[in-house]
């Protein structure tokens, strides 16, 4: 059985745990040998981007994708207008579904494993984590 996008995604940020978070960090989606510093919209984006070519998530999807800015607030635009909201549990079933949670003024994005965990670029003490 063939694996879908999001398995592949999930597969490919997943190869860079350990590695450092910035918060606010511009990363190059069109750079597949990126190795940090990643922000959490950033390495989701930056996984969409590498296996699918698409800009997701992103100020401007017109931009290019070496200066393409990734942030939840876009995250939660692009999944409103283009993509599938689906509940938190269906998601913990899903390798490679992008779970948004949005405040006011923050959020964060993470990829779920299928197995009720995630990836994530989780926050400056942690970096990238399963």
């Amino acid at each position: 059985m063939s694996k879908n996008q999001g398995e592949k995604i999930l597969e490919l940020v997943a190869t860079h745990i350990g590695e450092e978070y910035v918060f606010g960090a511009l990363v190059p989606k069109d750079d597949p040998d990126w190795a940090g510093p990643w922000d959490c919209a950033e390495i989701v984006s930056w996984g969409c981007y590498q296996v699918a070519k698409i800009l997701y998530g992103v100020y401007d999807s017109k931009e290019s994708p070496a200066i393409a800015d990734a942030g939840t607030v876009y995250w939660k635009r692009d999944a409103e207008l283009k993509g599938k909201i689906i509940t938190i549990d269906e998601a913990a079933t899903i390798p490679g579904a992008a779970v948004l949670r949005r405040g006011a003024s923050s959020g964060h994005i993470v990829i779920s494993d299928g197995k009720g965990g995630t990836v994530e670029a989780a926050g400056a003490r942690l970096g990238v984590i399963r």
